[in-house]
């Protein structure tokens, strides 16, 4: 049916204006080319032909059309059910797309479809219906002879559903399940078929997607044919590059490869892509905040030039509020692991802790590049170092309500801080609170070589004797006239115990004697505020005129 279908549109196809406008491609080939040199020796000419369900590679929407099809990696919206189910997983907005496609030789192609979060998961569904049609075709008999009149048609229909973070935070599976019709004159045949999808992302700070989809993996024929849908294997990547330009490319086991790119831009935006020997190419923009028109125009070697124009509506508000367990947005189901990452570190279950964050960076590129992808990547090397992901019983060592746990907690939280050298002095505290502890002992030395600080022997010890060690380290300096390791050892009892009254007064001292006032006024007031009742600090101020 396929190869009848083409016949009719070849003889039609001579009546298309084929002019093309080659220079407006000229500032996109380098990139392409270099893009084409790296992915594929060898690009596809012609693309295959004849085979049932080709309906399911006339693209569905403006947007990817135009950018080649190559979107298996790029589809997180309605076009997902379409391209690959698998980004509905990461569908950000209830969204609509409608499009209208005048074909070769007066055919017509028409898609609708829509897609919807899913509710308390990082999750959506979406379905797609499909329409082509030839209009009536005279008909003629072997002899040439004219016949009735009769028309082609292909439906399609199809639903499907995915999710991110089903066995890794960062990727996405999905799942569509298809059905085709297909007339011509009194013939008629329908296919039943089952896509798969997958989509791993985002990668190098949100820059990479990838993107892999199994079309037809189960597929079904009845009616008066025996063809069934062939099972077709595409991957693909796309790359954000500087300048909101994006660059996707996508081969299949055909060997067809396409190409495209997006230059994003705040007015709107400018495709174009390859698909073989087929060109591409299209504008898009966004009106009234969430109404989106995109065109592609389109230039086979063959039939000519054929237009296609998509609306598109992106249900709610951007960055609207509402919770994330009624709309299923992702950036919001981020926030509720970010919540829930915050509550297992207050409980020390750094293990957990670690896996909701990724889930949340998963959802949320934003918080990946942000301080909480810093945070994540000191916690995830500390953990490491101390295998707790697989040392059930030391997991539950450093989730103790105890005193040298929490100091362990204050060790690592300040090291998530970058606060290095706090990290290693509440690490010799925890190691120093109980010596029988050696999983303690372990501790320090992996926060010894991650914050780059040596172990000093002589102060593993509790915090209140290390408080006590530092006190009288202090006045030694104080007496030897070493102000600068004075006011170092003051530094570290503050870090240690932020309260300590002496420790501020005795700072404010060293920074006095080194003639540093502005900082020796600001330890006074500190030391004041936290000791009103310091009688000789206050009279001493006074007579400075600081007071």
């Amino acid at each position: 049916m396929r190869v009848c279908y083409m016949r009719i549109m070849g003889k039609k196809a001579g009546k298309i204006n084929a002019g093309f406008a080659a220079s407006r491609l000229c500032a996109f080939a380098p990139l392409f080319l270099f893009a084409c040199t790296l992915l594929s020796p060898s690009l596809s000419v012609a693309g295959v032909g004849g085979r049932p369900g080709e309906l399911f590679n006339y693209g569905s929407g403006a947007r990817p059309i135009a950018m080649g099809g190559a979107f298996t990696a790029v589809a997180k919206d309605a076009s997902s059910v379409y391209y690959n189910p698998a980004g509905l997983g990461m569908l950000s907005r209830p969204n609509v797309q409608l499009m209208r496609s005048e074909l070769f030789g007066g055919a017509y192609y028409d898609y609708a479809g829509y897609a919807g979060n899913l509710k308390g998961l990082p999750a959506g569904w979406g379905a797609e219906f499909m329409r082509l049609g030839t209009g009536m075709v005279e008909g003629r008999d072997a002899n040439n002879n004219r016949t009735s009149s009769f028309d082609y048609t292909e439906t399609a229909l199809a639903a499907a559903a995915g999710m991110k973070g089903v066995f890794f935070p960062r990727l996405s599976v999905g799942a569509a399940f298809k059905f085709l019709d297909r007339r011509l004159a009194d013939s008629a045949d329908r296919h039943f078929a089952v896509d798969l999808g997958a989509q791993y992302g985002s990668l190098m700070r949100g820059r990479l997607d990838l993107g892999l989809a199994v079309s037809n993996v189960v597929s079904v024929a009845g009616g008066d044919t025996s063809d069934r849908l062939p099972p077709l294997l595409k991957a693909g990547a796309a790359y954000r590059l500087i300048g909101g330009v994006m660059l996707a490319a996508e081969l299949n086991n055909d060997g067809e490869f396409r190409v495209g790119t997006e230059y994003s831009a705040p007015i709107g935006a400018a495709r174009l892509g390859f698909e073989g020997s087929a060109v591409s190419f299209g504008l898009g923009t966004v009106f009234m905040k969430s109404y989106s028109l995109d065109v592609a125009v389109t230039r086979h070697p063959v039939l000519g030039m054929s237009n296609k124009v998509s609306l598109g509506y992106q249900f709610g508000r951007a960055g609207g509020a509402g919770k994330a367990e009624e709309t299923g947005r992702p950036e919001l189901m981020a926030r509720d692991y970010q919540a829930l990452a915050l509550k297992e570190l207050g409980e020390r279950k750094y293990s957990a802790a670690l896996d909701s964050m990724e889930k949340a960076m998963a959802l949320d590129q934003t918080i990946t590049d942000g301080k909480w992808g810093v945070k994540f990547r000191r916690l995830a090397a500390a953990a490491e170092k101390l295998n707790l992901k697989y040392d059930a019983e030391k997991r539950k060592l450093f989730a103790r309500a105890d005193e040298q746990a929490l100091l362990a907690q204050a060790s690592l939280t300040a090291y998530m801080e970058a606060q290095d050298l706090k990290s290693a002095l509440y690490a010799h505290a925890a190691a120093g609170t109980d010596m029988t502890e050696p999983e303690f002992g372990e501790f320090l030395k992996v926060m010894s070589g991650l914050t780059g600080i040596p172990v000093r022997s002589d102060e593993v010890l509790s915090r209140a004797a290390l408080v006590r060690e530092k006190t009288r380290k202090t006045d030694v300096n104080f007496k030897t006239r070493k102000f600068d390791l004075a006011a170092k050892e003051c530094e570290e009892i503050i870090l240690l115990d932020e309260n300590n009254s002496l420790a501020w007064t005795r700072l404010g001292s060293a920074y006095f004697a080194v003639g540093d006032l502005a900082r020796a006024r600001a330890a006074y007031d500190r030391a004041l505020a936290i000791d009103p009742e310091n009688g000789s600090l206050a009279e001493f101020m006074r007579a400075r005129g600081w007071r």
